[in-house]
């Protein structure tokens, strides 16, 4: 995509430049969005209520519950939904701690980052 010959070549070369770039921040601000999200301080509803900044209380994707991390990553069905998609079974974090004890580690660092990404791209909707 980064060579579309239907852009024109300055913003094919802005487009490049962008995707290289992008790599190292993408990394570190997947490794920030994980952390946050593991002590349930990314911004959700109820802790931007806690900074007071006006939002809406209930969760977006499923507009039943209010949202919180524990929420919006675990108990939303919308979430629930997306994670039955990609695995089968019940409790997702429980089988991708269990997974990662028989992975070696290349593959356990990949499965770190589809679990983290999904996660992520959960939290962006």
């Amino acid at each position: 995509m980064a060579d579309d010959p239907l852009l024109p070549p300055h913003r094919r070369q802005a487009r490049r430049m962008h995707i290289g770039e992008s790599n190292s921040t993408t990394r570190a601000g997947f490794k920030l969005f994980y952390w946050l999200a593991s002590r349930g301080s990314c911004l959700t509803a109820d802790n931007l209520r806690k900074q007071g900044w006006p939002n809406q209380t209930y969760c977006p994707l499923c507009s039943v519950m209010e949202e919180t991390c524990t929420h919006l990553f675990s108990t939303c069905t919308f979430t629930i939904q997306v994670w039955a998609l990609l695995f089968t079974g019940g409790d997702v974090f429980a089988w991708w701690m269990a997974a990662r004890k028989i992975l070696i580690k290349p593959h356990r660092r990949k499965m770190d980052a589809v679990v983290i990404i999904v996660s992520w791209r959960i939290w962006k909707e």
